[in-house]
């Protein structure tokens, strides 16, 4: 009887339906975006939870909404993640300025993460600076959920014959 008890339990249940959310992140994240709704309103004040809805709402590009969850995470969680959230954010809101400020504010070893490429990419394209973009979209499209925003980058590179990086 204990164990059904325990399956019943909403954090449990929080827990199966986020497993689904990573899954649903690469195939479908408008369903995505409604299940890590789900499981933040079931365990309210998880940080994980919490964290998964964000990607999800910038995976769907709700960068407002994404920045005013962002701002409820805890000063206890990774601070670099945190960033990388909100610079995502920024950038997403063509505010990529203060999406680079709070990208160089990082420390060296997270500055090739797939997340922080692809907003320096967006930032080196409005500025014309090819090498740069060229660079970071391949660092980028490491991670699953920038192929389409490195992909949106291809344009540009193309008027720059940059087929090696495309």
């Amino acid at each position: 009887m204990g164990l059904l008890s325990y399956k019943q339990r909403a954090y449990h249940r929080a827990m199966m339906i986020s497993g689904t959310v990573e899954i649903m992140l690469q195939t479908d994240p408008e369903a995505a975006e409604r299940a890590s709704l789900v499981i933040s309103r079931m365990a309210p004040g998880n940080e994980e939870f919490m964290t998964q809805r964000i990607h999800a709402l910038l995976i769907r590009r709700k960068h407002e909404l994404a920045l005013s969850e962002i701002v409820k995470l805890s000063e206890k969680g990774d601070p670099v993640y945190r960033i990388v959230l909100k610079a995502w954010a920024l950038s997403g809101l063509s505010r990529h300025r203060e999406a680079i400020q709070l990208i160089e504010g990082l420390p060296e070893y997270a500055r090739d993460l797939p997340a922080v490429a692809i907003i320096k990419a967006e930032f080196a394209a409005g500025l014309d600076d090819v090498r740069t973009v060229a660079e970071n979209c391949i660092k980028a499209s490491r991670g699953y959920m920038f192929v389409d925003r490195v992909r949106m980058l291809f344009p540009y590179l193309a008027a720059r014959e940059q087929w090696d990086v495309i």
